[in-house]
């Protein structure tokens, strides 16, 4: 019998010492993802012109260059590339360089606001101080009004990651809000309620880029930029270095022959182009901070990329790499 409560008061003497980690693990704020971050989407919706089809899009948000409202700075938020597949119920189509809004964080009072594209006014977007009951208001807002069903944490992984507070919001469509991550329905979009046969949204994947450490979610290795729905050719490897880089990078064309490069931004807008017989230089130090596409064009006139990279002068630049044949 003493043995027995012994064990009983040391294995509660233990689970006090796990929930006090756990609490430890979540009760430092964890900042919203800040330039050349980025957020993997998958979406899928019915369309109702004949027989009903269903629709998907695959697609990243990225967060790019800075821009100035009022007295405030944002950071602007960018789709490098979207396609939208079907079968029978509307055409195919390719999209580049969707701008989708701009975003700031008010890191003391733990809240996110989002500015809507071609609107000057911001909303609430992001609230990471709520409590179980509370209610949803903002961006995020469903017709309906979603309030907090239950809060716990999860993990973030690499270099940066760490335990994380989310809160559930909408068990219909079993939607979380994630501190450093977003919303687990698409980041800026709101939420459907329990309204049936809404979109179904997904974050796949997520990229946290920060100055000195970073970090993914989920517990995933390949979290890739969506930047064609093609795959990288395997016959090229181009690689690019060194990776950030500072005012300029090399690129190793593995001994293919390629005649031009040219570095657009994401409205498409070329800012760089070069012939590169023998170029395998670049410099970069006279752009912008943001975020690029980089192409290379091979003798035979075909487009060739590599997968994305981040470059870095006194700030970060990242450039995203596709393919197009």
């Amino acid at each position: 019998m003493i043995i027995f409560i012994v064990m009983k008061h040391l294995l509660t003497i233990l689970l006090l010492i796990l929930g006090l980690g756990l609490k430890a693990q979540t009760s430092v704020y964890h900042p919203f993802p800040q330039i050349n971050s980025y957020w993997n989407i998958n979406k899928s919706f019915y369309c109702w012109i004949g027989i009903p089809e269903y629709i998907t899009q695959s697609y990243s948000v990225i967060v790019s260059n800075d821009t100035t409202i009022g007295s405030e700075t944002y950071h602007k938020l960018f789709i490098p590339y979207l396609r939208s597949d079907s079968t029978g119920c509307t055409s195919n189509s390719v999209t580049q360089g969707i701008y989708k809004g701009c975003i700031r964080e008010d890191i003391s009072a733990k809240k996110v606001y989002y500015v809507k594209p071609s609107f000057s006014t911001e909303k609430l977007l992001y609230d990471f101080n709520l409590q179980v009951g509370d209610t949803i208001f903002g961006e995020l807002e469903a017709p309906t009004k979603d309030t907090v069903i239950s809060i716990d944490s999860i993990e973030t992984w690499g270099s940066g990651g760490g335990w994380v507070k989310r809160w559930l919001i909408n068990s219909c469509y079993n939607i979380y809000i994630i501190e450093g991550v977003g919303s687990t329905y698409g980041l800026i979009e709101p939420s459907p309620g329990c309204a049936p046969d809404n979109m179904e949204r997904d974050i796949m994947c997520m990229v946290c880029t920060l100055p000195t450490t970073g970090y993914y979610y989920p517990a995933i290795t390949d979290c890739d930029m969506i930047t064609s729905v093609n795959s990288i050719a395997k016959d090229y490897n181009v690689e690019i270095f060194p990776n950030p880089s500072n005012n300029s990078f090399q690129i190793d064309f593995k001994n293919h022959l390629f005649q031009e490069l040219t570095i657009s931004n994401l409205l498409g807008d070329i800012v760089l182009k070069e012939n590169i017989r023998s170029l395998n230089k670049l410099f970069i130090k006279d752009l912008d901070n943001g975020i690029y596409i980089l192409t290379l064009v091979d003798k035979d006139g075909k487009k060739q990329t590599e997968r994305s990279f981040a470059a870095k002068k006194k700030t970060e630049i990242s450039f995203s790499l596709f393919v197009k044949y």
